[in-house]
Order: structure tokens, then C-alpha cells, then sequence
């Protein structure tokens, strides 16, 4: 798998290690997603669906659901 720059960061074909190089992949992401929950947490408005549906994405990336 390749991360999101193109290099590769597992090569080995193992389940594991598939799933960690998902996990690494979506790891930005993921931060994203949830430090846009953070800072939106105490005042989930009109925006909360669409950073909860951005979270969702990223999870569903990370466990090799890329579209959710």
C-alpha cells in the first residue's frame, strides 16, 4: 500500500500489515476529522452532521471501507 504521497509503506502482503498500512494511510485523516470534532464539540450546530459524516469516512477508511 501506498500512503497519500505515493510511497510505499508495506509491501509484505500480510493481513496485518495491510491493515496497519490502511491505518497509517488514513491517519491524517483521521486527525483531521477528529480535530474538527474537537473544536466544534461544545457547539455541534449545522455543521456537526457533516464532521460527524467526515469521522465516519475516516474510520471506514482506516478499517479498508473506503467508501463507507
Amino acid at each position: 500500500l501506498a500512503d497519500n504521497n505515493g510511497a510505499w509503506i508495506a509491501r509484505d502482503g500480510t493481513t496485518s500489515s495491510e491493515a496497519n498500512a490502511r491505518l497509517i494511510a488514513a491517519a491524517p485523516d483521521l486527525l483531521e476529522a477528529l480535530k474538527e470534532l474537537s473544536a466544534a464539540f461544545h457547539s455541534m450546530g449545522p455543521r456537526g452532521d457533516e464532521l460527524l459524516f467526515n469521522a465516519h469516512q475516516a474510520i471506514a477508511k482506516a478499517e479498508g471501507r473506503a467508501n463507507g
